[in-house]
């Protein structure tokens, strides 16, 4: 029952009003707590034993990332921006120590294009005592993958991490198999069917067959593929017959796939997180090998070839007409997919400027930046904020963002360590998504 106390009126009214002592626990966790940040809400959890059940309760969680999209404007979460972290030794040399993981809002249609950075997330030891949010060290870990749901992993040959960036937790996996090659990558990945996360570690390595020759069919590649179910495997499990990659050229993950240039670059190779199986995707037509990088352009596989006639020029993997196929007595219908050339007129600033993709949104548009465009306005010798541009491909326009005051600067040799994430939050507990609770 709701406890309930009387008050009189303010000045110029009689009678009395009743307003209530205690609000209900239901009502409070759906109609407040559910329209809180996250970095809000871990901080409340210490107020009781009732409010950490209740905001650790996965059908809070799901409450609460539900509301959370339905409140921002144009649908759109935040960014997760990676910059590299440097010290300066006693010489006064850079030296590259791990990277920095920033949440930064994203410009509303509403207000000016402004970007800024509310807040750090911390791995290891901040970088001084005073130092409150801290900067993360990497320190033991020597890489990370890319976020999804709001989840990434830290590495290192023989270490792999979880860790969730809007409750701050960290929880160790299983040791993956070392191998003695020359890269080892992880991946994170999301099986759509099973509603499970899955690590794959890959390792490769290549050597010059004829040690005059380093270029093209010279090389010989191998690559052993290892993969872990997020709280089903109680260990890694290896992949075999699996193709060798070329681990050492970009590669993207598009709708639970992962993808990579194979070694002679006449084809892609692509591994599918639902059923853990490889296949190949022929390049464009009529192309060179290794015809572009490989990213992620609105959803589709697109190869980054460079500039034509002052506009950008890359190959886009794209759905067309569907069709019907039989199979074994059975119809079904199947998308068809087919390259497509397309160019698209990039702001001058960063046209032929080491332009390099950084994210893609949910409302269409496609982040970039240019380095050599930060650079050139910058001393040589000093740190220069990277520029972050908006592409939007229905109406073909690029936006600039406005920096905010503590958007971080990079110096030049670091400034393509730069990442950008789509970002939305997710509160619910390691242990609840990685076991399926």
């Amino acid at each position: 029952m709701v406890k309930e106390r009387k008050r009189a009126c303010g000045r110029g009214g009689g009678g009395g009003g009743v307003v209530p002592r205690d609000l209900p626990h239901d009502l409070v966790a759906g109609e407040v707590l559910t329209r809180l940040p996250a970095k809000s809400l871990m901080r409340f959890k210490c107020v009781s034993k009732l409010w950490r059940s209740t905001i650790s309760h996965p059908c809070f969680c799901k409450a609460h990332r539900a509301r959370s999209r339905l409140s921002r404007r144009d649908g759109c979460g935040g960014l997760i921006m990676v910059f590299p972290e440097t010290i300066t030794d006693d010489d006064d040399n850079d030296l590259l120590v791990g990277v920095g993981f920033f949440y930064a809002t994203l410009p509303s249609s509403q207000g000016p294009p402004v970007i800024d950075l509310l807040y750090q997330f911390r791995i290891g030891s901040p970088r001084t005592e005073e130092e409150e949010e801290g900067v993360s060290y990497m320190k033991d870990y020597q890489g990370y993958t890319r976020f999804i749901n709001g989840l990434f992993c830290l590495y290192t040959a023989d270490r792999v991490s979880i860790c969730n960036f809007s409750t701050r937790e960290i929880m160790d996996l299983p040791a993956p198999p070392t191998r003695p090659f020359q890269k080892c990558l992880h991946y994170l990945g999301f099986d759509s069917t099973t509603n499970e996360y899955k690590v794959l570690k890959v390792c490769s390595v290549k050597y010059c067959k004829d040690e005059e020759e380093e270029e093209g069919e010279k090389l010989y590649f191998d690559s052993k593929f290892d993969v872990l179910t997020l709280g089903k495997d109680m260990s890694w499990r290896s992949l075999r017959d699996a193709p060798a990659i070329d681990a050492w050229k970009l590669s993207a993950c598009i709708d639970g796939r992962l993808y990579w240039w194979d070694p002679a670059g006449r084809e892609l190779v692509h591994f599918s997180f639902n059923n853990e199986r490889f296949g190949f995707t022929s390049r464009p037509p009529r192309t060179r090998r290794h015809v572009g990088a490989i990213y992620q352009f609105r959803g589709d596989l697109a190869l980054l070839v460079g500039f034509v006639d002052q506009a950008l020029a890359l190959w886009v993997f794209e759905s067309g007409l569907g069709q019907t196929i039989e199979d074994h007595g059975e119809t079904r219908d199947v998308k068809a997919y087919a390259w497509c050339l397309r160019h698209i007129q990039v702001p001058y600033p960063i046209a032929n400027r080491d332009l390099k993709f950084l994210a893609n949104l949910p409302t269409g548009e496609v982040l970039m930046t240019g380095i050599e465009e930060a650079a050139a306005n910058s001393n040589s010798n000093s740190p220069f904020p990277m520029p972050i541009y908006s592409y939007d491909h229905t109406s073909r326009k690029s936006e600039k963002f406005i920096t905010g005051k503590n958007y971080p600067s990079s110096r030049r040799k670091h400034a393509r360590k730069l990442q950008v994430f789509y970002y939305e939050e997710d509160i619910t507990p390691l242990d609840h998504l990685i076991t399926n609770k």
